[in-house]
């Protein structure tokens, strides 16, 4: 669970790792389960992707603010760990909006805004998704 919370450690993909090997440690391979798992994991894969985008563009974000964003974040990450990520996400869509689309600063600050609803967003629905594919797991193998 804590990689649904710390990017550094891939939640979902820990899970679906966990799986595979608990279907191969048990006796009883199945394919069901493990195709199920690699499933969920594209779907939060996905949903990471497109909550973030999802939260620029409806607070009003350009393209500039769409595409900057994620670097931002990946940048902000590197340097100072979560809390970068959404800090800078949100500084890097609100520059994007200030300087390319020649925003003003209230609409570019909601450009900000959205890439931390976004990455709530995400949060949220990651959370969802890791404890879904605990219960397959759970279903499966106990």
């Amino acid at each position: 669970m804590f990689g649904v919370f710390l990017p550094i450690l891939p939640g979902a993909l820990l899970v679906l790792i966990g799986g595979v090997l608990l279907s191969l440690v048990s006796g009883s391979f199945s394919w069901l389960p493990v195709i199920v798992l690699g499933l969920m994991w594209v779907l939060s894969q996905t949903v990471d992707i497109l909550a973030t985008s999802w939260g620029v563009k409806k607070m009003g974000a350009t393209k500039y603010g769409i595409y900057l964003a994620p670097i931002g974040a990946i940048f902000g990450f590197i340097l100072l760990g979560i809390l970068g990520m959404i800090v800078m996400g949100a500084v890097f869509a609100i520059l994007a909006e200030l300087i390319f689309a020649k925003k003003n600063i209230r609409d570019a600050a909601k450009s900000g805004l959205g890439v931390i609803l976004g990455i709530f967003i995400s949060q949220i629905l990651g959370i969802i998704l890791v404890i879904s594919m605990i219960g397959v797991i759970i279903q499966f193998f106990v």
